[in-house]
Protein backbone atom coordinates (compact mmCIF):
# COMPACT_ATOMS: atom_id res chain seq x y z
CA UNK A 1 0.00 0.00 0.00
CA UNK A 2 1.09 3.56 -0.81
CA UNK A 3 0.89 6.69 0.85
CA UNK A 4 0.18 10.19 -0.77
CA UNK A 5 -0.29 13.50 0.38
CA UNK A 6 -2.49 15.67 -1.76
CA UNK A 7 -2.01 19.72 -1.02
CA UNK A 8 -5.72 21.52 -2.63
CA UNK A 9 -6.44 25.02 -2.36
CA UNK A 10 -9.66 26.68 -2.24
CA UNK A 11 -11.47 30.52 -2.34
CA UNK A 12 -14.77 30.52 -0.38
CA UNK A 13 -16.86 32.81 1.67
CA UNK A 14 -17.25 32.42 5.37
CA UNK A 15 -20.20 34.29 7.00
CA UNK A 16 -20.07 35.08 10.60
CA UNK A 17 -22.25 36.91 12.13
CA UNK A 18 -23.67 39.66 9.79
CA UNK A 19 -20.20 39.70 7.71
CA UNK A 20 -19.21 38.10 4.82
CA UNK A 21 -15.21 37.37 4.56
CA UNK A 22 -13.68 36.05 1.27
CA UNK A 23 -10.77 34.10 2.65
CA UNK A 24 -8.35 31.47 0.89
CA UNK A 25 -7.93 28.00 2.39
CA UNK A 26 -4.80 25.84 2.06
CA UNK A 27 -5.12 21.96 2.86
CA UNK A 28 -3.14 18.42 2.92
CA UNK A 29 -5.03 15.26 2.44
CA UNK A 30 -3.09 12.53 4.06
CA UNK A 31 -4.12 9.26 2.32
CA UNK A 32 -3.06 5.63 1.88
CA UNK A 33 -4.65 2.75 -1.34
CA UNK A 34 -6.89 0.21 0.27
CA UNK A 35 -6.61 -1.38 -3.29
CA UNK A 36 -5.45 -1.09 -6.61
CA UNK A 37 -5.00 2.12 -8.38
CA UNK A 38 -8.50 2.06 -10.28
CA UNK A 39 -10.12 2.14 -7.46
CA UNK A 40 -7.47 4.46 -6.11
CA UNK A 41 -8.06 6.82 -8.84
CA UNK A 42 -11.88 7.07 -7.90
CA UNK A 43 -11.59 7.84 -4.60
CA UNK A 44 -9.14 10.63 -5.73
CA UNK A 45 -11.50 11.88 -8.20
CA UNK A 46 -14.09 12.10 -5.71
CA UNK A 47 -12.40 14.11 -3.18
CA UNK A 48 -11.03 16.17 -6.03
CA UNK A 49 -14.76 16.79 -7.50
CA UNK A 50 -15.74 17.79 -4.23
CA UNK A 51 -13.01 20.03 -3.32
CA UNK A 52 -13.53 21.63 -6.99
CA UNK A 53 -16.59 21.95 -7.42
CA UNK A 54 -18.31 21.79 -4.08
CA UNK A 55 -16.16 23.97 -1.65
CA UNK A 56 -14.07 26.31 -4.42
CA UNK A 57 -17.09 29.51 -4.86
CA UNK A 58 -19.09 27.97 -1.66
CA UNK A 59 -20.90 29.86 1.20
CA UNK A 60 -20.06 28.50 4.26
CA UNK A 61 -22.44 29.75 7.22
CA UNK A 62 -23.08 27.89 10.78
CA UNK A 63 -26.77 26.51 10.49
CA UNK A 64 -28.12 28.58 13.56
CA UNK A 65 -27.35 31.77 11.80
CA UNK A 66 -29.96 34.30 11.46
CA UNK A 67 -29.06 35.84 8.17
CA UNK A 68 -28.79 32.26 6.06
CA UNK A 69 -32.36 32.43 4.60
CA UNK A 70 -30.61 35.70 3.02
CA UNK A 71 -28.28 33.35 0.84
CA UNK A 72 -31.17 30.60 -0.10
CA UNK A 73 -31.92 32.21 -3.87
CA UNK A 74 -28.09 32.17 -4.64
CA UNK A 75 -26.33 30.73 -7.01
CA UNK A 76 -23.53 29.57 -4.92
CA UNK A 77 -23.14 25.97 -3.20
CA UNK A 78 -24.57 27.50 0.61
CA UNK A 79 -22.62 24.90 2.90
CA UNK A 80 -24.36 24.75 6.74
CA UNK A 81 -21.70 23.58 9.31
CA UNK A 82 -22.71 22.63 12.71
CA UNK A 83 -20.73 25.89 14.90
CA UNK A 84 -19.21 29.26 13.01
CA UNK A 85 -16.90 27.96 10.29
CA UNK A 86 -13.77 28.28 11.95
CA UNK A 87 -10.93 26.59 10.47
CA UNK A 88 -10.61 23.63 12.56
CA UNK A 89 -14.32 23.32 12.19
CA UNK A 90 -14.69 23.24 8.49
CA UNK A 91 -11.40 20.81 8.62
CA UNK A 92 -12.99 18.48 10.94
CA UNK A 93 -15.98 18.13 8.99
CA UNK A 94 -14.48 17.72 5.99
CA UNK A 95 -12.20 14.79 7.06
CA UNK A 96 -15.31 13.18 8.17
CA UNK A 97 -17.01 14.03 4.68
CA UNK A 98 -13.22 12.76 2.95
CA UNK A 99 -13.92 9.84 4.80
CA UNK A 100 -17.32 8.53 4.02
CA UNK A 101 -16.43 9.27 0.20
CA UNK A 102 -13.54 7.33 -0.16
CA UNK A 103 -13.87 4.46 2.82
CA UNK A 104 -14.00 2.04 -0.31
CA UNK A 105 -11.07 3.18 -1.96
CA UNK A 106 -8.40 5.06 0.76
CA UNK A 107 -7.73 5.41 4.32
CA UNK A 108 -7.00 8.93 5.23
CA UNK A 109 -4.70 9.11 7.64
CA UNK A 110 -5.08 13.24 8.71
CA UNK A 111 -6.22 16.40 7.20
CA UNK A 112 -4.51 19.34 7.76
CA UNK A 113 -6.15 22.84 7.31
CA UNK A 114 -5.40 26.51 6.88
CA UNK A 115 -6.48 29.62 5.60
CA UNK A 116 -5.48 33.34 5.19
CA UNK A 117 -8.37 34.36 7.66
CA UNK A 118 -6.79 32.23 10.38
CA UNK A 119 -3.58 33.67 10.03
CA UNK A 120 -2.31 30.49 8.17
CA UNK A 121 -2.11 28.48 11.71
CA UNK A 122 -2.71 24.86 10.49
CA UNK A 123 -4.65 22.27 11.76
CA UNK A 124 -3.73 18.92 11.64
CA UNK A 125 -6.83 16.68 11.97
CA UNK A 126 -6.51 12.77 12.12
CA UNK A 127 -10.41 12.47 13.92
CA UNK A 128 -13.77 13.95 13.92
CA UNK A 129 -13.46 13.41 17.93
CA UNK A 130 -11.29 15.75 17.92
CA UNK A 131 -14.52 18.60 17.93
CA UNK A 132 -15.79 19.31 21.32
CA UNK A 133 -19.27 19.06 19.64
CA UNK A 134 -21.50 16.23 19.18
CA UNK A 135 -21.93 16.05 15.97
CA UNK A 136 -25.81 15.07 14.81
CA UNK A 137 -25.72 11.93 12.01
CA UNK A 138 -27.16 11.81 8.80
CA UNK A 139 -25.94 15.13 7.81
CA UNK A 140 -23.95 16.27 4.21
CA UNK A 141 -20.55 15.29 5.90
CA UNK A 142 -22.20 11.39 6.79
CA UNK A 143 -22.63 11.02 3.45
CA UNK A 144 -20.68 9.06 0.17
CA UNK A 145 -22.60 11.83 -2.09
CA UNK A 146 -21.22 14.94 -3.83
CA UNK A 147 -24.24 16.66 -1.67
CA UNK A 148 -24.47 18.91 0.39
CA UNK A 149 -26.96 21.31 2.01
CA UNK A 150 -28.49 23.11 -0.64
CA UNK A 151 -26.85 20.83 -4.23
CA UNK A 152 -28.65 17.22 -4.21
CA UNK A 153 -25.97 15.20 -6.34
CA UNK A 154 -25.01 11.16 -6.71
CA UNK A 155 -21.27 10.17 -8.16
CA UNK A 156 -23.67 8.37 -11.17
CA UNK A 157 -24.83 11.63 -11.77
CA UNK A 158 -21.31 13.04 -12.50
CA UNK A 159 -19.94 9.88 -14.56
CA UNK A 160 -17.82 8.99 -11.35
CA UNK A 161 -18.77 5.44 -10.26
CA UNK A 162 -17.08 2.09 -8.81
CA UNK A 163 -18.21 0.02 -12.19
CA UNK A 164 -15.96 -2.97 -10.32
CA UNK A 165 -12.57 -3.92 -11.93
CA UNK A 166 -11.52 -2.10 -14.60
CA UNK A 167 -11.30 -4.31 -17.99
CA UNK A 168 -10.82 -2.11 -20.85
CA UNK A 169 -12.40 -3.16 -23.99
CA UNK A 170 -10.38 -2.36 -26.99
CA UNK A 171 -12.72 -1.40 -29.82
CA UNK A 172 -12.20 -1.54 -34.21
CA UNK A 173 -13.11 2.06 -35.76
CA UNK A 174 -11.97 5.74 -36.12
CA UNK A 175 -13.67 8.83 -37.70
CA UNK A 176 -16.76 7.39 -39.80
CA UNK A 177 -18.18 9.66 -42.01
Amino acid sequence: MSTFIWPAYFISNVVIDKKIIPNSYSMQVCMESLDNKSKVSIGFKKIKYFVEHHLNNSILIDTNNLQLPLFQNLDNNIIEFPSEPWDYVIGVILLKKFTQITNKYLIIHYLTIDSAMGDNVKYNIHDELDLDMELSENQWWDKDSPSTNNIELRWEDLNIKDNGNFKPKVIKGGLQS
